[in-house]
């Protein structure tokens, strides 16, 4: 038994295979975007500063997650079809661009909610104090971490 239960929560964040039990713990990943979401935001927030710009931390934990595959959209595919053949050709691409406007929205909003969810979840477990004289800003209250 650990009866530090802050370093016990620190370890499992910044080393979640060793803590899941799980067939995804058999996969050992070594880039960040393979870790669970509140992993990549803990880690990013060992990088920071004293306080925390929210919108820095959210643009750095959408970075982590870059190689993170999309979700898998209903598209249909075209055939291989000569520009002469295909009826209405700039409505098309119009189309196309439209559906991946609305997919990368999509993809935006998912990682704004998945942040929002790490933020709340670090703040309830004590790794983030509130500040009033900046909203923007969060003040971190773990800063030595012995790996």
């Amino acid at each position: 038994m650990n009866p530090s239960i802050r370093s016990s929560l620190a370890a499992a964040l910044i080393h979640p295979y060793d803590y899941l039990q799980c067939d995804c713990a058999e996969k050992r990943e070594e880039s960040i975007s393979g870790f669970p979401d509140e992993s990549v935001a803990f880690l990013r927030y060992l990088q920071a500063g004293k306080m925390l710009n929210v919108y820095d931390w959210f643009e750095s934990f959408a970075m982590g997650l870059e190689g993170e595959p999309r979700p898998n959209t209903n598209r249909t595919v075209t055939p291989n079809v000569t520009p002469q053949k295909r009826k209405g050709k700039g409505k098309d691409s119009n189309a196309d661009a439209s559906k991946d406007e609305d997919d990368d929205e999509r993809w935006k909003s998912e990682i704004q909610a998945r942040f929002l969810r790490c933020f709340h979840e670090l703040d309830m477990l004590g790794f983030l104090k509130q500040t009033g004289r900046k909203p923007e800003h969060a003040i971190r209250t773990v800063f030595e971490i012995i790996d």
